[in-house]
C-alpha cells in the first residue's frame, strides 16, 4: 500500500519535471529574469506566458484523484503567501478513510536560475478532456497517457493510473 501511494507522489512529481521541460529552467529558457511567469514550454502560439505557480497562489484551492483500486489523494493549498504556500495532501484508502495524517509540504515561489544548457521540449498535445470532475482544456507531452490541466500546470487530468474526480477552484 505504501509503495502505490509513494509511486503515485512520485508520479505526480514526474509529471511536473515533464511539464517544466525536463531541466528547462521556469522562464522557458529565456534569462531568468522577471516575476516567475513561465513559457509554455514552447509550445504555446503567439509566444504567451503562464505563472508556473499559478497553481498554488489561491488560498483554499483544492483538487481530488481517484487512482486505480479505488484509493483517493486531495491536495488543498493552504497560507499562501507572495512567496510560498503550503501544500497538504491527505490519502484516503478505497473504503474512503484517512490514511495517517495528512502531509504538509512548504513551497516556495522560486525559479531556477538560467543556464547556457538548452534542452529540446517535448511535443506536445493539447485537448478538451473529460473526467469526473469536468471537462478542461488540458495539454500533454507523451502522446495522451498523461493529461494535465492547462489554465493550472501540475494538475493531472486524467492518466493511465488516475483521475481528477474533483476541483475546488
Amino acid at each position: 500500500m505504501r509503495k502505490s501511494i509513494l509511486f503515485s507522489l512520485l508520479c505526480l512529481v514526474s509529471v511536473l519535471a515533464v511539464a517544466c521541460g525536463g531541466g528547462n529552467n521556469a522562464t522557458g529558457g529565456g534569462n531568468g529574469a522577471g516575476n516567475g511567469a513561465a513559457a509554455c514550454g514552447g509550445g504555446c502560439a503567439g509566444g504567451e506566458t503562464t505563472d508556473a505557480w499559478a497553481t498554488y497562489r489561491k488560498d483554499g484551492r483544492s483538487w481530488t484523484h481517484e487512482m486505480t483500486g479505488g484509493m483517493k489523494m486531495t491536495t488543498t493549498i493552504k497560507n499562501v503567501t507572495d512567496n510560498g504556500c503550503d501544500m497538504v495532501t491527505q490519502m484516503y484508502g478505497a473504503d474512503g478513510k484517512e490514511m495517517g495524517a495528512a502531509n504538509t509540504t512548504p513551497m516556495k515561489f522560486e525559479t531556477a536560475a538560467a543556464t547556457d544548457t538548452k534542452v529540446e521540449t517535448p511535443k506536445s498535445t493539447e485537448k478538451e478532456v473529460e473526467c469526473k470532475a469536468g471537462k478542461f482544456e488540458s495539454i500533454s507531452y507523451d502522446d495522451g497517457k498523461t493529461w494535465m490541466m492547462k489554465k493550472y500546470p501540475g494538475i493531472i487530468v486524467k492518466s493511465e493510473t488516475m483521475e481528477l474526480v474533483e476541483f475546488k477552484e
